[in-house]
Protein backbone atom coordinates (compact mmCIF):
# COMPACT_ATOMS: atom_id res chain seq x y z
CA UNK A 1 0.00 0.00 0.00
CA UNK A 2 1.36 3.59 -1.03
CA UNK A 3 2.25 6.15 1.47
CA UNK A 4 0.16 8.52 -0.18
CA UNK A 5 -3.03 6.11 0.56
CA UNK A 6 -5.97 7.72 2.72
CA UNK A 7 -7.39 5.87 4.82
CA UNK A 8 -10.85 6.22 6.17
CA UNK A 9 -11.10 5.12 9.79
CA UNK A 10 -14.18 5.00 11.66
CA UNK A 11 -12.93 5.13 15.31
CA UNK A 12 -16.62 4.65 17.15
CA UNK A 13 -15.28 2.88 19.93
CA UNK A 14 -13.22 6.15 20.78
CA UNK A 15 -15.98 8.63 20.51
CA UNK A 16 -18.48 9.75 22.70
CA UNK A 17 -21.98 9.02 21.99
CA UNK A 18 -22.92 11.49 20.06
CA UNK A 19 -20.39 13.82 18.21
CA UNK A 20 -20.77 16.62 15.28
CA UNK A 21 -21.89 15.65 12.33
CA UNK A 22 -19.05 15.08 9.58
CA UNK A 23 -16.11 16.03 11.57
CA UNK A 24 -12.97 15.77 9.39
CA UNK A 25 -8.90 16.03 10.04
CA UNK A 26 -6.82 16.19 7.21
CA UNK A 27 -3.38 15.57 7.44
CA UNK A 28 -0.24 15.51 5.44
CA UNK A 29 0.54 12.68 2.69
CA UNK A 30 2.02 11.06 5.60
CA UNK A 31 -1.14 11.20 7.74
CA UNK A 32 -4.37 9.59 7.75
CA UNK A 33 -7.67 11.25 7.06
CA UNK A 34 -10.19 10.02 9.62
CA UNK A 35 -14.04 10.40 8.68
CA UNK A 36 -16.35 10.29 12.26
CA UNK A 37 -20.29 10.61 11.65
CA UNK A 38 -22.89 10.83 13.88
CA UNK A 39 -24.05 8.24 16.37
CA UNK A 40 -27.28 7.45 18.14
CA UNK A 41 -28.48 4.96 20.59
CA UNK A 42 -32.12 4.12 20.45
CA UNK A 43 -35.03 4.30 23.04
CA UNK A 44 -36.28 1.59 24.82
CA UNK A 45 -40.69 2.21 24.80
CA UNK A 46 -42.86 0.41 26.97
CA UNK A 47 -46.95 1.32 27.45
CA UNK A 48 -48.50 1.24 30.95
CA UNK A 49 -51.59 2.31 33.17
CA UNK A 50 -53.87 1.07 29.46
CA UNK A 51 -57.30 2.86 30.71
CA UNK A 52 -60.47 3.41 29.25
CA UNK A 53 -62.92 5.99 30.97
CA UNK A 54 -66.23 7.53 30.30
CA UNK A 55 -68.90 9.70 31.67
CA UNK A 56 -71.18 7.40 33.54
CA UNK A 57 -68.86 4.63 33.92
CA UNK A 58 -70.63 1.95 32.65
CA UNK A 59 -67.22 1.05 30.26
CA UNK A 60 -68.99 1.20 27.49
CA UNK A 61 -69.04 3.92 24.52
CA UNK A 62 -72.90 5.18 24.74
CA UNK A 63 -74.40 7.64 22.39
CA UNK A 64 -73.59 11.07 22.76
CA UNK A 65 -71.18 10.62 25.66
CA UNK A 66 -68.09 11.88 25.77
CA UNK A 67 -64.71 8.83 26.54
CA UNK A 68 -61.20 8.71 26.84
CA UNK A 69 -58.60 6.33 25.73
CA UNK A 70 -55.23 6.72 28.35
CA UNK A 71 -52.16 5.38 28.52
CA UNK A 72 -48.43 5.78 29.48
CA UNK A 73 -45.22 5.71 27.40
CA UNK A 74 -42.00 4.82 29.40
CA UNK A 75 -38.35 5.95 27.69
CA UNK A 76 -35.91 3.17 29.95
CA UNK A 77 -33.69 3.17 26.85
CA UNK A 78 -30.79 5.92 26.66
CA UNK A 79 -31.88 7.79 23.07
CA UNK A 80 -34.92 9.97 23.32
CA UNK A 81 -38.21 8.83 21.61
CA UNK A 82 -39.21 11.40 18.74
CA UNK A 83 -42.74 9.51 17.53
CA UNK A 84 -45.88 10.30 15.86
CA UNK A 85 -48.78 8.58 17.02
CA UNK A 86 -52.06 6.92 14.63
CA UNK A 87 -55.74 5.88 15.43
CA UNK A 88 -57.67 3.87 13.64
CA UNK A 89 -61.15 2.04 14.30
CA UNK A 90 -61.39 -1.11 12.66
CA UNK A 91 -65.00 -2.20 13.22
CA UNK A 92 -66.09 0.50 11.09
CA UNK A 93 -68.98 1.69 13.38
CA UNK A 94 -70.37 5.06 12.71
CA UNK A 95 -70.92 7.59 15.06
CA UNK A 96 -66.89 7.83 16.82
CA UNK A 97 -64.97 10.64 16.81
CA UNK A 98 -61.32 11.17 17.39
CA UNK A 99 -57.87 12.58 16.17
CA UNK A 100 -56.03 10.03 13.30
CA UNK A 101 -52.91 11.27 13.33
CA UNK A 102 -51.03 13.45 15.81
CA UNK A 103 -47.06 14.40 16.81
CA UNK A 104 -46.18 13.40 19.96
CA UNK A 105 -43.57 15.52 22.57
CA UNK A 106 -40.01 14.29 22.70
CA UNK A 107 -39.60 11.66 25.51
CA UNK A 108 -36.15 12.02 26.72
CA UNK A 109 -34.34 9.04 28.43
CA UNK A 110 -35.74 7.64 31.42
CA UNK A 111 -38.89 10.31 31.25
CA UNK A 112 -42.63 9.46 30.39
CA UNK A 113 -45.08 10.68 28.71
CA UNK A 114 -48.86 10.70 29.70
CA UNK A 115 -51.00 10.28 26.65
CA UNK A 116 -54.99 10.87 26.19
CA UNK A 117 -57.12 10.29 23.34
CA UNK A 118 -60.51 11.85 23.28
CA UNK A 119 -63.43 9.76 21.63
CA UNK A 120 -66.64 11.59 20.82
CA UNK A 121 -69.78 9.69 19.88
CA UNK A 122 -72.33 11.06 18.47
CA UNK A 123 -76.79 9.69 18.24
CA UNK A 124 -75.69 8.28 15.35
CA UNK A 125 -73.97 5.29 17.15
CA UNK A 126 -74.96 1.74 17.21
CA UNK A 127 -74.43 -1.27 19.49
CA UNK A 128 -71.41 -2.97 18.55
CA UNK A 129 -67.98 -3.35 19.35
CA UNK A 130 -65.12 -0.93 18.38
CA UNK A 131 -61.67 -1.83 17.37
CA UNK A 132 -59.02 0.54 18.23
CA UNK A 133 -55.69 -0.16 16.97
CA UNK A 134 -52.80 2.60 18.27
CA UNK A 135 -49.80 2.22 16.49
CA UNK A 136 -46.45 4.40 16.78
CA UNK A 137 -43.62 5.38 14.19
CA UNK A 138 -40.03 6.68 15.71
CA UNK A 139 -37.24 8.76 13.76
CA UNK A 140 -35.18 5.82 13.85
CA UNK A 141 -36.91 2.84 14.01
CA UNK A 142 -37.97 2.15 17.51
CA UNK A 143 -41.08 2.66 17.87
CA UNK A 144 -43.12 0.70 21.10
CA UNK A 145 -45.55 -1.97 19.85
CA UNK A 146 -49.13 -1.60 19.04
CA UNK A 147 -51.60 -1.04 21.31
CA UNK A 148 -55.22 -2.98 20.31
CA UNK A 149 -58.06 -2.43 22.58
CA UNK A 150 -61.70 -3.50 22.33
CA UNK A 151 -64.77 -1.16 23.65
CA UNK A 152 -68.56 -2.12 23.55
CA UNK A 153 -70.41 0.76 22.03
CA UNK A 154 -74.01 1.12 22.61
CA UNK A 155 -76.95 3.18 20.75
CA UNK A 156 -77.73 6.68 22.15
CA UNK A 157 -80.85 6.45 24.45
CA UNK A 158 -82.62 9.91 24.92
CA UNK A 159 -84.10 10.88 28.02
CA UNK A 160 -87.80 12.58 27.74
CA UNK A 161 -88.43 14.62 30.86
CA UNK A 162 -92.14 16.07 30.99
CA UNK A 163 -94.69 16.91 33.82
CA UNK A 164 -96.16 13.56 34.96
CA UNK A 165 -98.88 15.02 37.27
CA UNK A 166 -100.21 17.99 38.44
CA UNK A 167 -102.18 19.22 40.82
CA UNK A 168 -103.46 23.24 42.36
CA UNK A 169 -104.26 23.10 45.41
CA UNK A 170 -105.60 26.12 47.75
CA UNK A 171 -106.11 26.03 51.72
CA UNK A 172 -110.03 25.53 51.22
CA UNK A 173 -109.54 23.61 48.09
CA UNK A 174 -111.57 26.34 46.23
CA UNK A 175 -109.48 28.25 43.09
CA UNK A 176 -110.14 32.51 44.13
CA UNK A 177 -109.17 35.49 43.23
CA UNK A 178 -106.78 37.58 45.73
CA UNK A 179 -106.01 33.91 47.51
CA UNK A 180 -102.82 31.69 47.42
CA UNK A 181 -102.90 29.19 44.94
CA UNK A 182 -100.18 26.37 44.56
CA UNK A 183 -99.39 24.17 41.41
CA UNK A 184 -97.25 20.73 42.61
CA UNK A 185 -95.93 19.23 39.23
CA UNK A 186 -94.58 16.16 39.20
CA UNK A 187 -91.70 16.41 36.56
CA UNK A 188 -90.38 13.19 35.62
CA UNK A 189 -87.57 11.44 33.13
CA UNK A 190 -89.44 8.66 31.54
CA UNK A 191 -86.78 8.21 28.90
CA UNK A 192 -84.33 5.48 28.71
CA UNK A 193 -81.07 8.26 28.98
CA UNK A 194 -79.98 10.16 31.49
CA UNK A 195 -81.13 13.90 31.57
CA UNK A 196 -78.46 16.87 32.44
CA UNK A 197 -79.03 20.14 33.57
CA UNK A 198 -82.79 20.11 33.88
CA UNK A 199 -84.36 23.06 35.09
CA UNK A 200 -88.08 24.26 35.17
CA UNK A 201 -89.44 27.41 34.26
CA UNK A 202 -93.10 28.72 35.44
CA UNK A 203 -94.88 31.30 33.65
CA UNK A 204 -97.91 33.54 33.92
CA UNK A 205 -100.41 35.75 32.33
CA UNK A 206 -100.78 39.53 33.75
CA UNK A 207 -102.69 40.69 36.78
CA UNK A 208 -101.27 36.82 37.85
CA UNK A 209 -98.24 37.35 41.08
CA UNK A 210 -95.58 34.80 42.21
CA UNK A 211 -95.76 34.05 45.80
CA UNK A 212 -91.84 33.33 45.58
CA UNK A 213 -89.28 32.04 42.24
CA UNK A 214 -90.53 30.94 39.31
CA UNK A 215 -87.85 28.50 37.78
CA UNK A 216 -86.09 25.69 39.68
CA UNK A 217 -82.93 24.22 39.06
CA UNK A 218 -83.00 20.27 39.27
CA UNK A 219 -79.95 19.18 37.56
CA UNK A 220 -79.45 15.86 37.00
CA UNK A 221 -82.31 13.30 36.26
CA UNK A 222 -82.02 9.55 35.76
CA UNK A 223 -84.64 7.02 33.48
CA UNK A 224 -87.65 6.88 35.94
CA UNK A 225 -86.47 9.83 38.57
CA UNK A 226 -88.78 12.42 39.12
CA UNK A 227 -88.87 15.94 41.11
CA UNK A 228 -91.68 17.28 42.92
CA UNK A 229 -91.79 21.30 42.32
CA UNK A 230 -94.24 23.57 43.64
CA UNK A 231 -95.03 26.55 42.04
CA UNK A 232 -97.18 29.34 44.42
CA UNK A 233 -98.81 32.38 42.82
CA UNK A 234 -102.10 34.68 42.97
CA UNK A 235 -104.22 36.50 40.61
CA UNK A 236 -105.34 40.06 41.56
CA UNK A 237 -109.25 40.52 41.59
CA UNK A 238 -108.80 42.68 38.42
CA UNK A 239 -108.56 39.14 36.58
CA UNK A 240 -111.67 38.58 34.44
CA UNK A 241 -110.74 35.06 32.61
CA UNK A 242 -112.01 31.86 34.14
CA UNK A 243 -108.97 29.92 34.12
CA UNK A 244 -105.50 31.06 34.85
CA UNK A 245 -102.84 29.44 32.28
CA UNK A 246 -99.50 28.67 34.18
CA UNK A 247 -97.13 27.36 31.55
CA UNK A 248 -94.36 24.63 32.91
CA UNK A 249 -90.96 24.83 30.47
CA UNK A 250 -88.56 22.66 30.47
CA UNK A 251 -85.23 22.43 29.60
CA UNK A 252 -82.06 20.11 29.40
CA UNK A 253 -78.88 19.98 27.89
CA UNK A 254 -79.54 18.52 24.71
CA UNK A 255 -82.32 20.86 24.13
CA UNK A 256 -84.46 18.63 22.35
CA UNK A 257 -85.47 15.59 24.75
CA UNK A 258 -88.16 17.83 27.11
CA UNK A 259 -92.04 18.65 26.83
CA UNK A 260 -93.58 22.02 27.85
CA UNK A 261 -96.81 22.09 29.34
CA UNK A 262 -99.86 24.48 29.98
CA UNK A 263 -101.90 23.99 32.99
CA UNK A 264 -105.05 25.54 33.73
CA UNK A 265 -106.32 26.55 37.37
CA UNK A 266 -110.45 26.57 37.05
CA UNK A 267 -111.65 29.95 38.95
CA UNK A 268 -113.84 29.51 41.90
CA UNK A 269 -114.05 25.99 41.31
CA UNK A 270 -112.94 22.88 42.74
CA UNK A 271 -109.52 21.53 41.47
CA UNK A 272 -109.48 19.31 39.40
CA UNK A 273 -106.82 16.52 38.89
CA UNK A 274 -105.88 15.34 35.12
CA UNK A 275 -105.57 11.48 34.68
CA UNK A 276 -102.18 9.84 34.79
CA UNK A 277 -99.81 9.99 32.07
CA UNK A 278 -98.89 6.58 30.32
CA UNK A 279 -95.97 6.34 28.75
CA UNK A 280 -96.42 3.88 26.04
CA UNK A 281 -94.36 0.66 26.78
CA UNK A 282 -90.94 0.17 25.11
CA UNK A 283 -90.44 -3.41 23.52
CA UNK A 284 -87.12 -4.14 24.70
CA UNK A 285 -86.12 -6.06 27.18
CA UNK A 286 -82.81 -3.74 28.21
CA UNK A 287 -84.30 -0.71 28.59
CA UNK A 288 -85.08 0.30 32.38
CA UNK A 289 -88.68 -0.34 33.54
CA UNK A 290 -90.48 3.07 34.37
CA UNK A 291 -93.30 3.39 36.89
CA UNK A 292 -95.13 6.73 36.04
CA UNK A 293 -94.66 8.80 39.35
CA UNK A 294 -97.92 10.45 40.60
CA UNK A 295 -98.06 13.30 43.13
CA UNK A 296 -101.22 11.57 44.37
CA UNK A 297 -102.67 8.27 45.57
CA UNK A 298 -104.09 5.54 43.08
CA UNK A 299 -107.31 6.51 44.47
CA UNK A 300 -107.72 9.73 44.08
CA UNK A 301 -107.92 9.48 40.11
CA UNK A 302 -110.04 7.25 37.77
CA UNK A 303 -112.74 8.40 40.09
CA UNK A 304 -115.78 6.09 38.14
CA UNK A 305 -118.51 8.17 37.25
CA UNK A 306 -122.26 7.64 37.68
CA UNK A 307 -124.00 10.09 35.36
CA UNK A 308 -127.10 9.58 37.09
CA UNK A 309 -127.86 12.35 39.42
CA UNK A 310 -130.33 11.40 42.49
CA UNK A 311 -131.89 14.85 43.56
CA UNK A 312 -132.87 13.43 46.72
CA UNK A 313 -129.40 12.56 48.08
CA UNK A 314 -127.48 14.79 50.10
CA UNK A 315 -123.74 14.60 51.88
CA UNK A 316 -121.94 16.62 54.94
CA UNK A 317 -118.09 16.17 54.50
CA UNK A 318 -115.60 17.51 57.01
CA UNK A 319 -111.80 17.32 57.07
CA UNK A 320 -110.33 18.82 60.19
CA UNK A 321 -106.83 18.65 59.68
CA UNK A 322 -104.89 22.00 61.18
CA UNK A 323 -105.76 21.97 64.85
CA UNK A 324 -102.61 23.98 65.59
CA UNK A 325 -103.32 26.97 63.55
CA UNK A 326 -106.81 27.84 65.95
CA UNK A 327 -105.08 26.23 69.37
CA UNK A 328 -102.57 28.51 70.58
CA UNK A 329 -100.15 26.22 72.09
CA UNK A 330 -100.60 23.33 70.32
CA UNK A 331 -97.51 21.21 68.65
CA UNK A 332 -97.76 19.90 64.97
CA UNK A 333 -98.10 16.82 66.33
CA UNK A 334 -101.80 17.47 67.23
CA UNK A 335 -102.63 17.87 64.24
CA UNK A 336 -104.42 15.14 61.66
CA UNK A 337 -102.37 14.15 58.41
CA UNK A 338 -104.22 13.81 55.17
CA UNK A 339 -107.68 14.78 56.76
CA UNK A 340 -108.01 17.45 54.40
CA UNK A 341 -106.97 15.32 51.82
CA UNK A 342 -109.25 12.78 52.77
CA UNK A 343 -112.59 14.63 52.57
CA UNK A 344 -111.26 16.37 49.79
CA UNK A 345 -111.33 12.94 47.27
CA UNK A 346 -113.88 12.04 49.53
CA UNK A 347 -116.41 14.68 48.24
CA UNK A 348 -115.07 13.86 44.10
CA UNK A 349 -116.59 10.45 45.27
CA UNK A 350 -119.91 11.77 46.10
CA UNK A 351 -120.34 13.68 43.26
CA UNK A 352 -119.05 11.50 40.74
CA UNK A 353 -119.87 7.82 42.07
CA UNK A 354 -122.25 8.51 44.52
CA UNK A 355 -124.44 10.50 42.30
CA UNK A 356 -125.06 13.20 44.70
CA UNK A 357 -125.48 16.76 42.61
CA UNK A 358 -123.19 19.14 43.80
CA UNK A 359 -125.59 21.64 45.20
CA UNK A 360 -126.24 19.26 47.59
CA UNK A 361 -122.55 18.71 49.00
CA UNK A 362 -121.31 20.39 51.74
CA UNK A 363 -118.29 20.75 52.43
CA UNK A 364 -115.95 22.03 55.02
CA UNK A 365 -112.01 22.13 55.65
CA UNK A 366 -110.81 22.69 59.14
CA UNK A 367 -113.95 23.69 60.28
CA UNK A 368 -114.53 25.67 63.39
CA UNK A 369 -117.38 24.89 66.34
CA UNK A 370 -119.78 27.31 64.54
CA UNK A 371 -119.68 26.01 61.40
CA UNK A 372 -119.93 22.26 61.85
CA UNK A 373 -123.16 22.74 64.59
CA UNK A 374 -124.39 25.15 61.86
CA UNK A 375 -123.99 22.48 59.23
CA UNK A 376 -125.45 20.13 61.33
CA UNK A 377 -128.88 21.86 61.84
CA UNK A 378 -128.76 22.73 58.06
CA UNK A 379 -128.74 18.95 56.97
CA UNK A 380 -131.15 17.89 59.99
CA UNK A 381 -133.73 20.98 57.90
CA UNK A 382 -133.29 19.24 54.75
CA UNK A 383 -134.07 15.88 56.11
CA UNK A 384 -137.31 17.21 57.66
CA UNK A 385 -138.73 19.18 54.56
CA UNK A 386 -137.56 15.66 52.45
CA UNK A 387 -140.72 14.31 53.91
CA UNK A 388 -138.88 10.74 54.36
CA UNK A 389 -137.01 10.67 50.71
CA UNK A 390 -133.73 12.26 51.88
CA UNK A 391 -130.52 9.88 51.54
CA UNK A 392 -127.61 11.50 53.30
CA UNK A 393 -124.42 10.57 54.12
CA UNK A 394 -121.95 12.30 56.31
CA UNK A 395 -118.03 11.83 55.91
CA UNK A 396 -115.40 13.73 58.88
CA UNK A 397 -111.90 13.22 59.40
CA UNK A 398 -110.70 14.54 62.01
CA UNK A 399 -109.40 14.14 65.66
CA UNK A 400 -112.67 12.13 67.79
CA UNK A 401 -112.29 12.49 71.91
CA UNK A 402 -113.70 10.81 74.76
CA UNK A 403 -115.27 12.76 77.63
CA UNK A 404 -112.64 11.23 80.46
CA UNK A 405 -115.81 11.02 83.00
CA UNK A 406 -119.01 10.33 81.11
CA UNK A 407 -117.06 8.21 78.68
CA UNK A 408 -119.13 10.28 75.99
CA UNK A 409 -117.26 10.54 72.11
CA UNK A 410 -117.20 13.62 70.40
CA UNK A 411 -116.08 15.06 67.04
CA UNK A 412 -113.56 17.84 67.60
CA UNK A 413 -113.67 21.30 65.06
CA UNK A 414 -110.52 22.69 64.84
CA UNK A 415 -110.83 25.30 67.86
CA UNK A 416 -111.99 22.97 70.61
CA UNK A 417 -109.54 21.38 72.95
CA UNK A 418 -109.44 18.60 74.90
CA UNK A 419 -109.91 20.51 77.96
CA UNK A 420 -113.23 21.61 76.51
CA UNK A 421 -114.61 18.41 75.28
CA UNK A 422 -118.17 19.34 76.30
CA UNK A 423 -118.16 22.38 73.93
CA UNK A 424 -117.39 19.87 70.45
CA UNK A 425 -119.92 17.47 68.40
CA UNK A 426 -121.21 14.70 70.60
CA UNK A 427 -122.54 11.59 68.48
CA UNK A 428 -125.28 11.14 70.99
CA UNK A 429 -126.32 14.91 69.47
CA UNK A 430 -125.34 13.85 65.69
CA UNK A 431 -127.02 10.93 65.37
CA UNK A 432 -129.92 12.16 67.14
CA UNK A 433 -130.10 15.44 64.48
CA UNK A 434 -129.71 12.94 61.77
CA UNK A 435 -132.43 10.66 62.99
CA UNK A 436 -134.73 13.21 64.41
CA UNK A 437 -137.36 12.82 61.06
CA UNK A 438 -137.53 10.17 58.97
CA UNK A 439 -135.59 9.30 56.02
CA UNK A 440 -134.80 6.71 53.15
CA UNK A 441 -131.74 6.53 55.07
CA UNK A 442 -128.49 8.13 56.72
CA UNK A 443 -124.91 6.70 56.28
CA UNK A 444 -121.81 7.77 58.64
CA UNK A 445 -118.46 7.24 57.60
CA UNK A 446 -116.23 8.46 60.50
CA UNK A 447 -112.12 8.48 59.88
CA UNK A 448 -111.59 9.12 63.80
CA UNK A 449 -110.89 7.33 66.78
CA UNK A 450 -112.17 8.44 70.06
CA UNK A 451 -109.52 6.79 72.95
CA UNK A 452 -107.76 10.35 73.01
CA UNK A 453 -105.50 9.34 70.47
CA UNK A 454 -105.34 9.83 66.87
CA UNK A 455 -103.17 9.68 63.07
CA UNK A 456 -100.43 11.71 65.52
CA UNK A 457 -100.58 11.52 69.34
CA UNK A 458 -104.21 12.88 69.85
CA UNK A 459 -105.11 16.36 71.21
CA UNK A 460 -104.37 17.64 74.91
CA UNK A 461 -106.61 16.55 77.82
CA UNK A 462 -107.84 19.06 80.52
CA UNK A 463 -104.52 17.63 82.73
CA UNK A 464 -102.44 18.72 79.92
CA UNK A 465 -101.54 14.89 79.37
CA UNK A 466 -102.42 13.27 76.32
CA UNK A 467 -105.32 10.99 77.06
CA UNK A 468 -105.28 7.70 75.42
CA UNK A 469 -107.16 3.89 76.24
CA UNK A 470 -110.13 5.42 77.11
CA UNK A 471 -112.89 3.36 75.80
CA UNK A 472 -116.02 5.21 74.74
CA UNK A 473 -119.25 4.17 75.15
CA UNK A 474 -121.13 3.27 72.21
CA UNK A 475 -124.05 5.89 71.08
CA UNK A 476 -127.33 3.88 70.79
CA UNK A 477 -129.76 5.49 68.36
CA UNK A 478 -133.01 4.46 65.73
CA UNK A 479 -134.01 5.23 62.62
CA UNK A 480 -132.58 4.40 59.25
CA UNK A 481 -128.91 4.69 60.17
CA UNK A 482 -125.74 2.90 59.63
CA UNK A 483 -122.27 4.12 60.83
CA UNK A 484 -118.36 2.96 59.24
CA UNK A 485 -115.95 3.72 61.72
CA UNK A 486 -112.33 3.24 61.17
CA UNK A 487 -111.33 1.62 64.78
CA UNK A 488 -112.91 -0.15 68.10
CA UNK A 489 -112.54 0.48 71.67
CA UNK A 490 -109.85 1.97 72.46
CA UNK A 491 -107.36 1.82 69.24
CA UNK A 492 -106.39 4.23 67.32
CA UNK A 493 -107.20 5.45 64.05
CA UNK A 494 -104.07 5.65 61.72
CA UNK A 495 -102.84 7.07 58.46
CA UNK A 496 -101.07 5.47 55.31
CA UNK A 497 -98.36 7.63 54.94
CA UNK A 498 -97.43 6.17 51.66
CA UNK A 499 -100.87 7.03 49.81
CA UNK A 500 -100.98 10.56 51.99
CA UNK A 501 -104.27 9.20 53.52
CA UNK A 502 -106.11 7.60 56.06
CA UNK A 503 -106.12 3.99 56.42
CA UNK A 504 -109.68 3.53 57.13
CA UNK A 505 -110.48 6.32 53.83
CA UNK A 506 -107.70 4.91 51.52
CA UNK A 507 -109.40 1.09 51.57
CA UNK A 508 -113.19 2.87 51.79
CA UNK A 509 -112.13 4.76 48.56
CA UNK A 510 -110.11 1.88 46.87
CA UNK A 511 -113.50 -0.63 47.69
CA UNK A 512 -115.71 2.44 46.08
CA UNK A 513 -113.45 2.21 42.99
CA UNK A 514 -112.79 -1.28 42.07
CA UNK A 515 -116.87 -2.09 42.50
CA UNK A 516 -117.28 1.46 41.23
CA UNK A 517 -120.20 1.70 43.55
CA UNK A 518 -122.10 -1.61 42.67
CA UNK A 519 -121.44 -2.55 46.16
CA UNK A 520 -123.31 -3.55 49.27
CA UNK A 521 -123.28 -2.09 52.68
CA UNK A 522 -121.84 -5.55 54.01
CA UNK A 523 -119.58 -6.44 51.43
CA UNK A 524 -117.64 -2.77 51.70
CA UNK A 525 -117.48 -3.38 54.99
CA UNK A 526 -115.62 -6.99 55.46
CA UNK A 527 -113.50 -5.88 52.76
CA UNK A 528 -112.31 -2.08 54.17
CA UNK A 529 -111.86 -4.45 57.41
CA UNK A 530 -110.02 -6.96 56.11
CA UNK A 531 -107.49 -5.00 54.25
CA UNK A 532 -106.97 -2.12 56.85
CA UNK A 533 -106.62 -4.79 59.85
CA UNK A 534 -103.84 -6.58 57.89
CA UNK A 535 -101.79 -3.37 56.45
CA UNK A 536 -102.14 -2.04 60.12
CA UNK A 537 -100.53 -5.40 61.00
CA UNK A 538 -98.24 -4.44 58.28
CA UNK A 539 -97.17 -1.40 58.99
CA UNK A 540 -97.24 -0.68 62.83
CA UNK A 541 -97.42 -3.69 64.33
CA UNK A 542 -100.91 -3.00 65.89
CA UNK A 543 -104.46 -3.83 66.03
CA UNK A 544 -107.12 -1.10 64.25
CA UNK A 545 -110.15 -3.11 63.67
CA UNK A 546 -112.99 -0.79 62.08
CA UNK A 547 -116.10 -1.35 63.42
CA UNK A 548 -119.95 -1.26 61.79
CA UNK A 549 -123.05 -0.46 64.56
CA UNK A 550 -126.43 0.38 62.94
CA UNK A 551 -130.08 0.92 64.11
CA UNK A 552 -132.20 -1.86 65.45
CA UNK A 553 -134.55 -0.68 62.85
CA UNK A 554 -132.72 -1.88 59.87
CA UNK A 555 -131.02 -4.94 61.42
CA UNK A 556 -132.57 -7.13 59.03
CA UNK A 557 -132.21 -5.40 55.65
CA UNK A 558 -128.94 -3.22 56.06
CA UNK A 559 -126.88 -5.71 54.84
CA UNK A 560 -128.52 -5.46 51.62
CA UNK A 561 -128.33 -1.67 51.21
CA UNK A 562 -126.25 -0.26 48.11
CA UNK A 563 -123.92 2.79 47.64
CA UNK A 564 -125.94 3.20 44.21
CA UNK A 565 -129.11 2.22 45.34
Amino acid sequence: MKKSAIFTIALAFLLPTVLKAQQKTTISSEQVIIDIREVKLPPILTVTNLDFTDTDGNNCIDGRENCQISFTLQNSGKGSANLKMNVKENAGLQGLSFTSNRDLELIPPGKSLDIEIPINASSQLTNGLAQFVISFTEAIGFPPSPIETKITTSAFKAPNVKVVDSQFLSDNGVIGLGLPIQLKVLVQNIGQGIANDVAVAFSYPSKVYPNDKTRFAIGELSPGESRELTFEFAANRQYTESGIPIGVKISESYGQYSENEELTATVDAIANRPGPFVPKPINDDKNIKIETASLTADVDKNIPVNTTKNKHRYAVIIGNEDYQKYQPGLSSEANVPYATSDARVFKEYAEQTLGIPSENIYFQSNAISSAMSRQIEQIKGIIRYERGNAEVFVYYSGHGFPDETTKMAYLMPVDISGADVQRAISLKSLYASLTQYPSKRVTVFLDACFSGGGRNLGLLAANGERTAGIVPDEEQFSGNLVVFSASSEAQTALPYKEMEHGMFTYFLLKYIQQSKGDITYHDLYEEVKSQVELKIMKIYKKNQNPNLIFSPDVEETWKNWHLLE
